[in-house]
Parts: structure tokens; sequence; C-alpha cells
């Protein structure tokens, strides 16, 4: 009777205990075995989690839309929105003379320019010069000025005149004309103000101080003694046709 060799009971007791040749550590596997690719439903590939054991998979969808954006998962198309209504834009920088800003000639463009706040610039009432606002200008735009001194001196060199502002004080006589005396013609104004800026742009070198006669500010003497003259009335038309002029000729003595 042959005795068996001692290596072959050695093999055939590894092979009871490991259940069949070829199993290896269970920790070897999770890091040498990768898991299976898997596939999205669109088509693109995907890889499993790494992380171990699980084999979850994860997909990416990489398929786009149609061209108008219009597909659920396609790239989405932006569109600007929509301005409204456009107002008139008119401003001080297009009103007048389209190479000088000036107003051409002095027409009264009283009217309803519309119930937007837009400033359109200044314009002659009928009996001076004042800010209009309206969605547009037209059909008046030549006609209004980027500044109260631009409208009131083209109405005044037009023969207008704001009579009703120009007021004779002390001895001095109304009405208030070319061949007048004054002692001297002043024009209220509150200093540092809108209209002490106008007044200076019409009379250079403007001088103010205090005085009796303005109800509002104090008084910038516009000319000193001496008869108005022709070119002096229409300065001082100029100056009446402005934003609450108020004007004085005053006569102190005989």
């Amino acid at each position: 009777m042959l005795r068996a060799s001692p290596w072959l009971s050695l093999a055939a007791l590894l092979v009871a205990c490991n259940g069949g040749i070829g199993v290896t550590d269970a920790s070897s596997y999770g890091s040498t075995t990768s898991h299976p690719s898997t596939t999205s439903p669109s088509g693109s590939p995907t890889t499993g989690d790494e992380s171990g054991g699980s084999g979850s998979a994860t997909s990416t969808s990489t398929s786009t839309g149609g061209a108008d954006g219009s597909g659920s998962s396609g790239t989405p198309v932006t569109t600007a929105p929509t301005s409204g209504p456009a107002t008139g834009d008119t401003g001080s920088s297009s009103v007048g003379d389209p190479s000088t800003g000036d107003p051409v000639g002095c027409v009264d463009v009283s009217g309803d320019y519309g119930a937007c706040d837009l400033f359109l610039g200044y314009g002659f009432d009928g009996t001076s010069c004042r800010g209009f606002s309206g969605c547009d200008c037209a059909p008046n735009c030549e006609h209004f000025a980027a500044s109260p001194v631009a409208c009131a001196s083209s109405c005044a060199a037009a023969g207008e005149c704001n009579d009703a502002a120009i007021h004779a004080a002390a001895l001095a006589m109304d009405p208030v004309q070319v061949g007048s005396f004054c002692d001297e013609v002043d024009a209220c104004a509150v200093k540092d103000s809108e209209a002490n800026a106008w007044l200076a742009e019409l009379y250079p070198g403007l001088q103010c101080e205090g005085g009796n006669f303005c109800k509002m500010g104090q008084p910038c003497v516009l000319q000193f003694a001496g008869m108005i003259d022709a070119g002096q009335w229409q300065q001082l038309c100029a100056a009446s046709l402005l934003p609450g002029a108020e004007l004085y000729c005053v006569v102190f003595g005989p």
C-alpha cells in the first residue's frame, strides 16, 4: 500500500479551507480590480464610484437642445429685454439754431408738450422767458433756448419787453422808458442765486449791495445816473424778460 506524499496532503488541506484555487485576499480585490463602465441613457460613458465596494455609477448628459434653445436640455438662449417706448430726448443741447444754439427769433411757444417731465428749454410765453417741460419740443424746437439769457436777449432784440417788471422808485416817474432819467437802475436778486448769475451774464461786473426797494434779495446796480438810451433800454428789456425779474429806476432827489 502506497503512502500519500506529505506535500499532497498539505495541498488538499489548503483547497478545503479556501474554497478553491485562485481565490485571493479580499483586500487585494478592492485595490486591483476596476469596476465595469456603464452607459447613460444619452449614450455618454460614465465611470463607477471608485471609492470602493459600492459599485454605484453616475452619469452626465452631454446632449444639446435645438438651435432655437427650445430643448429642455439644450444650451439656453438669452434674449435682451425689449425697451419701452422712447420719449423725446431733446434737452437744452438740441434746441435753437443747430449752429449756434440760440433761439430763432422770438415766438410765443406756450402750448401743451405732453405730460412728460423732460426739460425742453427756455421759451417766451408772451410775457417773459421761462422753462418748459414735456415729451418733445416739436414743433417749436428752434424757438427754445438753452438758457433764459439767450431767450431774453433774442426777444429783447425783437422788440419784446416786460414793462410790468420795470418800476419807478422814490422820485422817478412812470412809465420808465427810453429817455427816462434814473440816478441808478437796479435789479433785485438773491446773492449767489441763478437770477444773480443771469444778470451778471447780461451785465458783466455786476455789483450787488443792500437797499430798500427789493421785495426779495438785494439790489444789483445795472446802470448809474443818466438817461436811458435805446441800447440801454434793449438791455434793460432783456433783464425784464428773465424769470422773476424785478427792476427799479431810482431817483433820489431833484
